[in-house]
């Protein structure tokens, strides 16, 4: 096989010849056995918001004076381009549709072209052109030079969700605002905690706790300064309760919930805060249409409202990490990619990238998108720099780790070239927890006893150890550092 490459701008001088010579060449030997192949510009023009198809229109009609017409055209692109864009393009270019490929600008290195004209299939339109007996393509080699060469130096820290206590009895305070306590007077979290920092061979750099509105003040110091003596990085998750974020008529009841989070947050110095704020949990509505929309802008006006009147652009808290739940759980923000909408359109009213998409496995596996398709999301929101904190956590029962099905270590290594995994949460929650009764009966499966006779303990040990591989699998893979 005879591949040539003629460089320059179609219509100059000095290129005719060779060009000619391309057109006897395939005259010649016949045009099944050849294949033109013609690479041109879709400017970008950033005031109008839009690609110009036209020059690649003129190049080509310019080619076919010459008397060469191209069988595939490749169009390099800083924007995606659209459907409609590439069936104009087909139809006075005189190019089949899916002969029109994307060479869109990559993200670190000319070496992930190859992959990016793969995802295209150009590879098949050769082969199927020049009728070719060729073997289906095998990128992998190729994926591991690109994840080298995209490999990430920062460091990834591990901490845990002590959910596994479980909220009746350990993490919700009683009716007083009082947390519960061991019969020694220890706060049950920080115990909890203390015992898996004690029994852990993997270092635990942070906690993310939840906090509930109107938990005693004193409780709290007391919580802070014992996870300060375990030297824990302390991250919030501020509950909503007895409101719904997407009512109108309940905003100034979600932002006081949520404010008051945030005057806590600043009190003691917390740098990441997150919430599940999209809607309320288990009593939701399926919105559709319009009706999703108007849900959508109310979610964003609820958290601008908030960063603003909490004044979080000149505190300590450096990012704001909402989740998404399941369905059931929730009805309209359920998979990463609803959720993506949301964040980035807050993020855009307050002009600030502060507000991320907190990544949680389970429920991930849990919704409608695929483990490609979060793969996807994972990528543009990294791309936007909204992607938050990563929760390693088994779908359906939220168990141990060991009952994934290859979600978190898909969406791990997603993470990892990003170059934006740097805090991983081991999540695990009690089966008998009596808060989750309503979850249990929505929800088949949920509440299954995954410990297979372990202590909680021991089982969130052996989460954050598995985590732990998989985070060195990933540095010994050059993924990550």
């Amino acid at each position: 096989m005879l591949i040539t490459e003629l460089g320059g701008t179609i219509g100059d001088i000095e290129g005719l010849p060779f060009l000619e010579a391309m057109r006897q060449f395939a005259l010649e030997v016949g045009r099944d056995d050849v294949l033109f192949l013609h690479c041109t510009l879709l400017p970008y023009l950033k005031a109008a918001g839009e690609l110009k198809t036209k020059p690649s229109q003129q190049s080509v009609a310019k080619l076919r004076e010459i008397g060469i017409q191209a069988d595939i055209l490749v169009c390099r692109t800083e924007e995606p381009m659209t459907d409609e864009m590439r069936q104009k393009l087909s139809l006075f270019c005189n190019v089949p549709v899916k002969a029109v490929i994307e060479e869109i600008d990559v993200e670190t290195s000319i070496y992930e072209l190859p992959l990016a004209l793969k995802a295209e299939n150009i590879d098949d339109l050769v082969v199927d052109h020049l009728k070719l007996d060729a073997p289906d393509s095998d990128m992998q080699v190729w994926h591991d030079v690109v994840r080298r060469l995209k490999a990430p130096t920062h460091k990834v820290e591990i901490g845990v969700v002590p959910t596994h206590l479980m909220f009746v009895g350990a993490l919700a305070p009683d009716e007083s605002g009082k947390l519960p306590r061991t019969r020694s007077g220890d706060l049950k979290i920080v115990s909890g905690m203390r015992l898996l920092c004690r029994t852990s061979p993997v270092k635990l750099n942070n906690v993310q706790v939840t906090l509930f509105p109107g938990t005693d003040a004193k409780d709290l110091d007391d919580m802070f300064k014992g996870f300060r003596a375990l030297k824990l990085n302390v991250h919030l998750i501020m509950m909503v309760g007895g409101a719904n974020p997407l009512n109108p008529k309940d905003e100034d009841a979600v932002v006081g919930m949520l404010n008051s989070g945030l005057e806590v947050a600043k009190k003691y110095k917390v740098k990441h805060v997150s919430s599940t704020s999209f809607e309320e949990w288990l009593a939701g509505k399926k919105l559709k249409g319009k009706a999703f929309d108007n849900a959508v802008k109310q979610v964003v006006k609820v958290h601008a409202r908030c960063f603003k009147e909490s004044a979080l652009a000149k505190s300590t808290v450096e990012a704001w990490h909402m989740e998404f739940l399941r369905g059931v759980e929730f009805q309209n923000f359920t998979n990463a990619a609803k959720a993506a909408k949301v964040v980035q359109s807050i993020n855009k009213k307050i002009k600030k990238k502060f507000f991320k998409v907190m990544i949680d496995a389970a429920h991930c596996g849990d919704s409608d998108l695929s483990i490609e398709e979060n793969e996807k999301v994972i990528k543009d929101l990294a791309k936007a720099d909204a992607l938050g904190i990563f929760h390693a956590s088994a779908k359906t029962t939220r168990g141990c780790l060991s009952t994934d099905d290859g979600w978190i270590g898909a969406l791990l290594a997603a993470y990892a070239p990003t170059g934006k995994l740097k805090h991983v949460f081991v999540e695990l929650f009690h089966h008998q927890d009596p808060a989750l009764a309503p979850l249990r009966k929505a929800v088949k499966g949920h509440g299954v006893n995954t410990t297979d006779g372990r202590t909680y303990n021991k089982t969130v040990t052996d989460g954050v150890i598995e985590v732990a591989h998989r985070l060195n699998n990933l540095a010994a893979r050059k993924l990550i550092k």
